[in-house]
């Protein structure tokens, strides 16, 4: 996604990020959503967060999806304006466990 390269040199507020999650998640490739998600670490927002859990689960990755949900909660204890983690991010990796059998 060379487009999303050049859209990262300017200079993007946290939530601005969203469109890369986005991107991330339908092409399917938790690897490159994972790598802005630990860039941004405690300015993620709980929308990019569950993105990145349902790129994940949609890759049959509930384990991977798991970890980063504690990277996620290791974030908020950092302390953050609004929360991460919140009731999706649980239903999302309790989908994915329930996908995987």
């Amino acid at each position: 996604c060379s487009f999303l390269d050049e859209y990262s040199k300017v200079e993007l507020d946290a939530k601005d990020h969203v469109l890369f999650f986005r991107t991330y998640q339908t092409l399917q490739d938790p690897d490159a959503a994972e790598a802005v998600f630990h860039k941004l670490g405690k300015e993620t927002t709980n929308l990019m967060l569950n993105l990145l859990l349902l790129s994940c689960v949609n890759t049959k990755q509930p384990e991977r999806a798991l970890k980063v949900l504690r990277d996620a909660h290791a974030y908020e204890a950092e302390g953050v304006r609004e929360p991460i983690v919140d009731v999706v991010s649980y239903n999302t990796i309790i989908k994915g466990f329930a996908q995987d059998g």
